[in-house]
């Protein structure tokens, strides 16, 4: 077996720490200190990303958030509905996988951009774009 290089582990780990941290500070959990700081792994990741990789850490993260966020979503449609749980589980995973693009395309435009001076306003206003084209336009809250 081959070990993972250093750099993929510190990817990992910065997508792993950034997930969870959202994950704690949505309910039922409400640790909303962690709302201040839950992105910061994923953009201290995206700083020395080319787009391409920024897009797919971006999009890991969102990913794994959004499964473990929308959980209820394979419940609702295995007790609700009666689909079995590995449809369930496919169905999220797609729903959650397409709405994923979206911040997926913030990271890599904020890699694209790269910019200098002002990194952290550019990442935030990027990120709060994202978000208001799933919301806005997509209407996906």
């Amino acid at each position: 077996m081959r070990a993972m290089s250093a750099a993929r582990r510190d990817a990992a780990l910065a997508i792993g720490a950034g997930a969870v941290a959202t994950a704690l500070a949505y309910p039922p959990y409400g640790v909303s200190a962690l709302g201040l700081v839950m992105l910061a792994p994923l953009a201290w990741l995206l700083d020395a990303a080319t787009p391409r990789r920024a897009f797919a850490c971006a999009w890991l993260y969102s990913a794994a958030f959004g499964l473990w966020l929308c959980r209820w979503l394979v419940h609702a449609l295995a007790v609700e509905y009666g689909v079995a749980t590995a449809p369930a589980w496919a169905f999220s995973a797609l729903v959650i996988g397409a709405l994923a693009l979206v911040p997926a395309a913030a990271g890599a435009a904020y890699a694209a951009l790269r910019p200098a001076v002002l990194a952290p306003l550019a990442f935030a206003a990027l990120w709060t774009l994202g978000e208001w084209v799933r919301g806005a336009l997509l209407g996906v809250p």
